[in-house]
């Protein structure tokens, strides 16, 4: 089942929330977006499912600070474990 979050991997330490908000709203709303920076992951959530299809879709692979992103979508019991982990890094 699809959500309306999804991960990003391969983010520059460099890259901000409001940069990575800003590359995901041109397919969508963006509701939230959390980077860890030092393990260059993130999670975006996105106002409905067929938003973040479209985001995964088309920004697969897109450069961001010169690097290639990787976006998967985040199945709620993944989804779960992960916001865990970011958060024990804030």
């Amino acid at each position: 089942m699809m959500t309306r979050k999804l991960m990003v991997r391969n983010v520059d330490i460099d890259a901000t929330e409001d940069q990575v908000k800003q590359l995901f709203s041109i397919h969508g709303d963006v509701e939230r977006v959390v980077l860890n920076r030092q393990r260059g992951i993130g999670l975006i959530e996105m106002a409905s499912v067929s938003e973040a299809i479209r985001a995964r879709d088309r920004l697969q692979g897109e450069s961001l600070w010169g690097r290639s992103l990787d976006i998967l979508s985040v199945e709620n019991s993944f989804r779960n474990r992960f916001i865990t982990m970011l958060h024990r890094f804030f």
